[in-house]
């Protein structure tokens, strides 16, 4: 019963979205009888939206720390984002400086066919290219700051405004994620609502921005002394180390499932003559054409590796018989 204080999301006259705090009492007369209700009510829109950036801040931390991959975390990262501070659907770009491109890594979007379609037709391609794209994704890629779009339906830039109205999407926002001084990569995400620039998110995803390009900075550089440490730096292909713990597991497969496998070791007649007289440029390249056609002469469940020098090596598994090894050595020869 009155009074009390309440917290609650209300809507102006113009269709934006407040939070108030209001107080709830009742007036009484000489007999206490319940003659009417005063209410006092105060927006408090900037604090509670500056505790939720918070919140979402806590959040994104809290999944970056978690996650032991790039993989696990976009998704969670998305879907807090969005629940937290309450837009709809949102995606997760990778740039690839090189190719001028931006590779669309993960997606997430409330339970909405709409927007479900929306976000499928942003990402179908999975690649957004910086030379053509003139939208929300290459201003904030080479800006390398925020982008903020109140209606997507009056910008011109947005090419996929169509798809956002059939969707019931307005509002548009892009933040690059950055490590040190340079952008690698963009989160964008969409609202319902026409929404002008809230500043306290522009600042907040400052921070976020720079938690998520480090996160992914560290996960590539993991990646690449994982990659140099089981694999071959000249043709790319499984080093012995790698090989062998490969074999080990096919090993305990094979007998487990009762399905034979194979072991063909191959190396180069002459190789030694090619460094000689062509020197060791024409012989690496050798090395990296034969790693290719041996690559290709197998099936994509079979393992080729480079043992060192001109020695190779290639494991068959769940062969069927012996004459499907016999075919297999054919073919690499």
């Amino acid at each position: 019963e009155p009074p009390f204080k309440v917290e609650a999301r209300r809507r102006r006259r113009d269709g934006t979205e407040m939070y108030i705090d209001a107080f709830v009492s009742q007036l009484r007369d000489d007999e206490d009888r319940i003659t009417g209700i005063i209410t006092m009510a105060s927006d408090i829109t900037d604090r509670k939206r500056a505790e939720l950036h918070q919140a979402m801040e806590v959040a994104v931390s809290r999944v970056i720390g978690e996650s032991r991959t790039l993989a696990d975390a976009i998704p969670q990262v998305l879907r807090r984002f969005c629940e937290t501070v309450d837009w709809q659907c949102g995606a997760f770009w990778a740039l690839d400086p090189d190719a001028r491109l931006l590779r669309c890594l993960g997606t997430w979007s409330i339970d909405r066919d709409a927007i479900r379609a929306f976000v499928a037709a942003g990402t179908e391609q999975s690649t957004a290219n910086l030379s053509h794209e003139e939208g929300l994704l290459r201003r904030a890629c080479t800006t390398g700051r925020p982008v903020w779009i109140a209606d997507v339906a009056r910008d011109e830039g947005f090419r996929r405004r169509d798809l956002a109205a059939e969707a019931g999407l307005h509002a548009a926002f892009a933040f690059p994620l950055r490590s040190a001084s340079k952008v690698i990569g963009v989160m964008a995400f969409f609202h319902q609502d026409v929404r002008h620039p809230d500043e306290s998110l522009i600042r907040a995803v400052h921070s976020i921005g720079s938690q998520m390009g480090q996160f992914m900075e560290r996960m590539r550089t993991e990646e690449t002394l994982n990659f140099v440490a089981t694999h071959d730096g000249l043709t790319k292909l499984p080093n012995r180390a790698l090989f062998m713990l490969r074999l080990d597991h096919a090993i305990v497969q094979a007998r487990r499932h009762r399905r034979p496998l194979a072991v063909l070791f191959v190396d180069l007649d002459r190789f030694k003559a090619i460094n000689d007289t062509l020197g060791h440029d024409a012989g690496d390249e050798v090395l990296r054409e034969v790693a290719r056609r041996m690559s290709s002469g197998v099936r994509d469940s079979d393992t080729v590796a480079r043992f060192g020098g001109d020695e190779f090596v290639a494991l068959l598994e769940e062969i069927a018989s012996p004459a499907v090894v016999r075919v297999v050595a054919q073919r690499l020869v």
